[in-house]
């Protein structure tokens, strides 16, 4: 609501009639899945039309459609990409909305976009020596184009269907384990 009054060197006059209004700031569009990689989903969309206001935009996730989005992280002014590397999980769909921020205001959110990522499974492994007490593992890299950050090594006692234990882990383009 805004309301003015006149000034005449030190006098105020009444205020004049009370009028009342809003903005609407537009919401974001042509948000997009740009790519996808293990553990990551890339966003982008196009800067807010007739606007370098924005002090930021906002970025939420989902893991269904009209369930609760929640805020995930935030994007410079008029930066119009993001890249979400925040608990992801292998093999789900997740869907993204944006919302652009002025001062105090949040524009309305983004229409959906959704995307899921898969990342490549270890292969070849084989037993590679055995001895009293131990058992060495040995298992193929994965192509030039994948860098995995490592390992983990899971032993079950109880048979191949049985429950698994993490028994051990071994650094990046490290192909081999020994369990003792």
């Amino acid at each position: 609501f805004y309301k003015i009054k006149a000034k005449f060197n030190n006098i105020n006059t009444a205020f004049g009639n009370v009028v009342s209004g809003s903005y609407i700031c537009p919401k974001p569009v042509g948000l997009i899945i740009t790519s996808t990689s293990c553990g990551k989903i890339s966003l982008s969309w196009t800067d807010l039309p007739n606007t370098n206001l924005e002090d930021y935009f906002i970025v939420y996730r989902a893991i269904s459609l009209n369930g609760a989005y929640s805020q995930i992280g935030t994007s410079n002014r008029n930066v119009t990409n993001y890249n979400d590397v925040y608990y992801l999980n292998n093999g789900q769909t997740y869907f993204y909305k944006i919302a652009g921020y002025f001062g105090g205001s949040t524009t309305e959110l983004s229409d959906a976009v959704s995307g899921s990522f898969t990342c490549e499974i270890p292969q070849g492994l084989q037993i590679s020596g055995t001895k009293c007490g131990s058992i060495s593992l040995v298992w193929q890299d994965f192509p030039n184009s994948i860098q995995e950050s490592g390992y983990s090594i899971y032993r079950s006692t109880d048979g191949e269907f049985g429950q698994y234990q993490n028994i051990g882990s071994t650094n990046a383009d490290v192909l081999n384990y020994t369990d003792n």
